[in-house]
């Protein structure tokens, strides 16, 4: 009973967030106090966190969670400032560090689905009348300081006519937000207008829109498939997309909204406002047999599109791999960009790619803003069954940049394998021979536990004998932190995953991991 006391004030002491579990299946109090206990729907969860004072942290079980039973204009809507959300839970985790990665879109995936109805027949094409009774929009972020880890988004159908129902069928963003993170989330089967997976369009400089290690799948629009890139008149924005993979996702002419498509089925960034500005990262991604359809005549069909009116585009393309996209009216298998109806060549923004893979060769880019480049077949694992890992031997393995690697983002694969092995980063979204983070958590000779996790500041360290040192480690094995004390202050670390080594009175030693935002 003692033990069990000093771990709740600890808890009670060192956590600034409130934390909120949903599981469908759970049979307990239905109040989100434990697993056990669990919220068995999402609204009410969601209805809890944005009204708490505190940061809050949601752990979401696997399981099916619509945003109503029939309402299609109702969303999964995040209302208030710093909330998490995390999916991809087993139900037993104490932490989002617990979850299998390898199970996240299998076993235990978390869905976030549109299909209210469960009625869709999966035909993703304009027009599907199963599919007229589906959520418009199944997320609505509203609020700054978000993350949305380990969910799969799936079957919105934002097929109006006019205003916001013709976009954004999977995630949706007020022009307000400032700082957006999607992690290891798997976005698909969504169809509209334009942006399909999800649509950002800030108001604010500064305002940072970060894609990491997700999956777009089959997402179809008239274009923007995958994501939509779109900054208010006076913007300066920041888009990061790394370690992602994009396959099947297509434009095509027949929307609800654009009788004529424009091409863009992975994404379209675009300045068309006044004193509007871009800066985006695109590193280390997979980005295959996607399909730009149409006829429009304000397009050149790029797989990723610029698009400029007025202001300006930064884009650092590097470590990727394209192949198998294609398209059927002018255009490229890869990146394009228009400025007043003018190709890439006379963009006069800075532009680059480095250290990148496309069967195109990257036909429609100046060769001076290319470096490192080629049109060799990268040897995937098995492509006719979807499976774009690489082989020992593909030309993609240890020829990357490792010094394009976005800074502060979480060092991993597509998987959750370390993302520098053997020296040298591969291109595309996944790393050959790697393997996941040790498994630290088997076999302790310390029993301890951390709070909070993730934290932004003090770890907590809960055990019950008396602690000789801590060692905490980033994920390339160096040490980066030391201390003797049982709350370390860990604020100076950049975000991501770190190892903590604990040794005991008795020299007995454990290992965890945690999360650092």
């Amino acid at each position: 009973m003692k033990t069990k006391l000093l771990l709740v004030l600890l808890f009670v002491s060192s956590v600034s967030f409130s934390q909120i579990y949903v599981n469908v299946n759970a049979t307990g109090a239905n109040d989100g106090t434990s697993w056990a206990d669990a919220f068995t729907n999402l609204q009410t969860a969601l209805t809890t966190a944005n009204a708490s004072t505190t940061e809050t942290a949601m752990w979401i079980a696997a399981g099916t969670y619509k945003p109503h039973a029939t309402d299609r204009s109702v969303s999964f809507a995040i209302t208030k400032n710093n909330i998490e959300i995390y999916g991809g839970f087993n139900g037993t985790e104490t932490s989002p560090t617990d979850r299998d990665m390898t199970l996240l879109h299998s076993t235990n995936e978390t869905i976030l689905s549109g299909d209210l109805q469960g009625n869709d027949n999966y035909n993703i094409t304009f027009n599907n009348t199963t599919k007229t009774d589906n959520s418009l929009r199944i997320v609505q972020v509203a609020a700054n300081n978000i993350v949305i880890d380990g969910v799969s988004i799936a079957y919105g159908y934002a097929d109006a006519t006019s205003g916001n129902g013709r976009f954004a069928a999977g995630i949706g963003t007020d022009d307000s937000i400032m700082l957006l993170t999607i992690k290891n989330s798997h976005i698909k089967y969504n169809t509209a207008s334009w942006g399909a997976g999800i649509v950002y369009s800030p108001n604010t400089d500064g305002s940072k829109l970060s894609i990491e290690s997700c999956i777009f799948e089959t997402n179809l629009s008239s274009y923007a498939s995958g994501f939509y890139v779109f900054p208010r008149a006076g913007t300066e924005a920041i888009f990061n997309l790394s370690n992602s993979l994009f396959k099947f996702n297509r434009t095509a002419n027949g929307s609800a909204a654009a009788s004529t498509a424009s091409g863009g089925a992975v994404g379209l960034i675009r300045t068309y406002y006044s004193a509007t500005s871009v800066t985006a990262k695109i590193i280390n991604n997979t980005i295959v047999n996607n399909f730009n359809n149409g006829t429009s005549s304000y397009s050149d069909f790029g797989t990723i599109g610029l698009s400029k009116s007025q202001g300006g585009i930064t884009l650092t393309a590097a470590n990727n791999i394209f192949w198998g996209n294609t398209h059927t009216f002018g255009g490229s298998n890869s990146i394009v960009a228009k400025a007043f109806g003018n190709v890439l060549n006379t963009f006069d923004d800075v532009f680059d790619i480095y250290n990148s893979i496309d069967e195109d060769n990257f036909s429609n880019v100046s060769s001076s803003f290319q470096t490192n480049t080629s049109n060799v077949y990268p040897l995937f694992t098995n492509p006719s069954s979807s499976v774009f890992t690489i082989r020992n031997a593909s030309p993609a393995k240890n020829t990357g940049d490792n010094s394009k690697i976005i800074a502060d983002i979480t060092p991993i694969d597509l998987v959750g394998n370390n993302r520098i092995f053997d020296t040298t980063v591969d291109m595309g979204c996944y790393e050959y021979g790697s393997s996941p983070i040790a498994a630290v958590n088997n076999k302790l000779k310390v029993d301890f536990n951390l709070y909070p996790n993730p934290v932004k500041d003090i770890l907590t360290i809960a055990m019950d004998d008396d602690l000789k040192q801590v060692v905490i480690y980033n994920l390339q094995g160096q040490k980066v932190l030391k201390n003797n004390t049982k709350q370390v202050n860990v604020a100076t670390l950049s975000q991501g995953i770190y190892l903590i080594k604990i040794e005991d009175e008795n020299g007995n030693t454990a290992m965890k991991k945690f999360i650092k935002k």
